[in-house]
């Protein structure tokens, strides 16, 4: 995190350098006493810095870039990431992706729901346990009721433990109706009815989330310098699973 908030302080710092070029010329320009080589130097000044800043944003999107993943046969867009805590500790990172030519989370389209784990290591029981609160919270009896037997299926089908930067995903595929439950790429469930995944995105984005900091994030109402941090940070985690 460290390195993060030093990224992020390289980007105010060279935002208050251009701020401070532009009130030098500005000075100048209203005493007239600015001269062509004054003018020179704070005309170098100010492209100087922006060249610094179009070049260091381009290779921080460049690194940051994540996959764009393929469901169901449909290229899938990232359309937002979060984090997810526990009572204080953080649990993981989610992202949500969604087909390419949507620009919003519309009902009955195929989606991705992915989960980075941030914890050193988490029991697939507790994992477990914390979706069937969050479905808890985020659902109607009623609604509960009708998913009833796939909760019921959802709720034994991880097993063993997560370790730093194992990913699991719920992949809702539209034209069949189902959504495939994976653990680093490799599927371990498969539940039918797209009323179970809703159930799972209203945990992210619904009206009573599990984590307000996670649905901000996924719905991008967080500021643009810490969704960067948080993408940064998802992408570093990604690569720790590939590495093992």
């Amino acid at each position: 995190m460290a390195i993060l908030k030093l990224e992020a302080s390289i980007h105010c710092a060279i935002g208050n350098q251009i701020a401070a070029s532009r009130s030098i010329a500005n000075r100048a320009l209203r005493s007239r006493n600015i001269t062509n080589i004054g003018s020179a130097a704070v005309m170098k000044n100010i492209s100087c810095v922006l060249l610094v800043l179009i070049a260091f944003t381009g290779s921080a999107t460049a690194q940051y870039s994540l996959p764009q993943p393929l469901v169901g046969g449909t290229r899938m867009s990232l359309f937002g990431i979060g984090e997810y805590a526990d009572l204080g500790e953080d649990i993981y990172m989610g992202a949500l992706y969604i087909p390419q030519l949507e620009s919003n989370i519309r009902a009955g389209s195929s989606k991705r729901m992915e989960m980075r784990i941030v914890a050193d290591s988490l029991s697939a029981r507790r994992f477990t346990q914390l979706w069937l609160d969050a479905i808890t919270l985020c659902s109607s009896k009623e609604e509960r009721g009708l998913q009833s037997s796939q909760i019921q299926k959802f709720s034994k089908m991880l097993k063993g433990t997560l370790q730093r930067g194992d990913q699991v995903a719920f992949e809702y595929l539209a034209s069949v109706g189902q959504t495939v439950v994976m653990i680093n790429q490799i599927e371990v469930g498969v539940i039918y009815g797209v009323g179970f995944f809703d159930i799972l995105l209203g945990a992210w984005v619904g009206d009573m989330p599990s984590s307000s900091e996670l649905k901000a994030g996924i719905l991008g109402q967080i500021e643009a310098e810490e969704q960067l941090l948080i993408k940064r940070r998802f992408s570093e985690i990604a690569g720790i699973a590939s590495r093992r």
